[in-house]
């Protein structure tokens, strides 16, 4: 019985880590966290915060790849 519930726990736990991933993918989420770092880092004479989000989404969706595909799930 123990090892049934264990066996269910750690099911759930990836299952609740795939959601996670999913939803850390979504472009609209990349966006967000991109937008929320560009905020936080002072602006540079090129890079504003419009251009630091552009390069921050392309970092978000590095490592949202990255957990995806460490979870064998696939990168979007």
């Amino acid at each position: 019985m123990k090892a049934l519930i264990i066996k269910f726990a750690k099911k759930l736990a990836k299952d609740l880590m795939k959601e996670q991933v999913k939803n850390l993918q979504d472009s609209k989420t990349e966006e967000r966290i991109a937008e929320a770092i560009a905020k936080k880092i002072p602006d540079w004479k090129e890079y504003d915060d419009a251009k630091q989000k552009e390069i921050l989404v392309a970092c978000v969706d590095a490592m949202t790849d990255f957990l995806a595909v460490s979870m064998d799930m696939e990168a979007d």
